[in-house]
């Protein structure tokens, strides 16, 4: 199957969100904010896994997407997080989070506060949401009116996010405990999509989890499941080449996740 999908022929009754709680909610984003937002949206242009992907996160209280590199599961996520701030009543903001691991060696300790610290690993959500709105609404996004937020997984235990989209990327790169950390964030009305490569790992091959925690809930109403593949590749052409030589190798290897 090209796509596999869990969750379009379920039920979405209680994705409904929480009136009691949504009358206390102030949303964050001006008027103006949300006319700049849908004009920007619809200048965007997505290709037809794109879009399918966005329809299955809108029946999705949780979305896992997999895909190869270049697949743009960064970039359909902050499309799909961006359109639910600008048309929804209730959302007021979307949370990044990242696991901070590098790939390959260690560049040790970085130099600098948290917000320093964290920054080179956030860069990707910063570059793909700022091709949406464009640097200048990112910056204000992030530093004026919160209503982007950037949040540490090591430092989360406790917090609770309501009326938000949560982001989790690179989440290959997360053990169980992590993923599950994240997920119990979600708080009213909140959503969440959780993505990443399956086939990239910095981790030891004993904490790998992504797929496994997937399919550990599976079977949980309005848990999707949406996967890109090595066609769907929107960067250069030649890694689609690339990637389906890579993959061979990795099963002649027996280097499978």
């Amino acid at each position: 199957m090209a796509k596999r999908r869990k969750g379009m022929d379920d039920e979405v009754d209680d994705i409904g969100y929480d009136m009691d709680q949504a009358k206390k909610s102030e949303k964050k984003v001006t008027n103006n904010e949300i006319r700049f937002l849908d004009r920007t949206l619809q200048k965007t242009t997505l290709n037809n896994s794109q879009k399918e992907m966005v329809e299955l996160y809108k029946n999705s209280k949780i979305l896992f997407v997999f895909g190869p590199a270049g697949t743009a599961k960064t970039f359909t996520s902050c499309y799909c997080a961006l359109n639910t701030l600008s048309n929804d009543n209730i959302i007021d903001k979307i949370i990044l989070i990242k696991p901070a691991i590098e790939a390959s060696r260690s560049l040790g300790a970085l130099p600098g506060d948290e917000k320093e610290k964290t920054d080179p690993y956030m860069q990707s959500y910063y570059d793909n949401i700022g091709k949406i709105v464009g640097p200048t609404k990112l910056k204000t996004m992030l530093e004026q009116n919160g209503t982007i937020k950037v949040e540490n997984l090591q430092f989360m235990r406790g917090r609770t996010f309501d009326n938000a989209i949560i982001l989790l990327d690179e989440a290959q790169n997360c053990n169980y405990r992590e993923i599950m950390l994240a997920i119990t964030r979600l708080g009213k009305n909140s959503k969440m999509i959780i993505f990443g490569d399956t086939s990239q790992y910095d981790i030891r091959e004993k904490d790998r989890s992504l797929k496994e925690f997937f399919n550990l809930f599976k079977d949980i109403k309005n848990i999707g499941l949406f996967e890109f593949h090595n066609r769907d590749i929107v960067r250069s052409e030649i890694l689609i080449e690339i990637t389906e030589v890579y993959e061979k190798w990795r099963k002649e290897h027996n280097l499978e996740d």
